[in-house]
């Protein structure tokens, strides 16, 4: 599900289509164990390569979930992605942005 020679998820290993929550939880449970397991300072990247649909409910699963448990500035220091395709791009970025400001309106960072 990883390589470990850059610290990289495959999302790819978890399937071509990536539509539902129960994905998204397992993606984030294997991105939680890694940040666990890595040094604090390392980065861990996720990588959309091979993917052919996401839904926003996955990526609000896998790493929208994720920035809450971290909070944006771990998250952001830590996490990077690797999406190539820009409806992807598109689509992570717009879920990422929502969850950010719901994490800063409770006045956390």
């Amino acid at each position: 599900m990883t390589n470990n020679d850059e610290s990289t998820i495959l999302l790819v290993n978890f399937g071509e289509r990536l539509l539902l929550r129960d994905q998204g939880a397992k993606v984030r449970l294997a991105l939680s164990r890694r940040l666990t397991e890595s040094p604090p300072d390392s980065l861990i990247y996720v990588s959309f390569d091979g993917v052919s649909e996401i839904t926003p409910s996955f990526v609000d699963e896998a790493l929208g979930r994720l920035l809450l448990e971290l909070g944006t500035e771990t998250f952001r220091r830590r996490v990077r992605l690797r999406a190539t395709d820009q409806r992807a791009r598109s689509l992570v970025t717009r879920v990422l942005a929502h969850r950010a400001a719901d994490w800063e309106s409770r006045g956390r960072r």
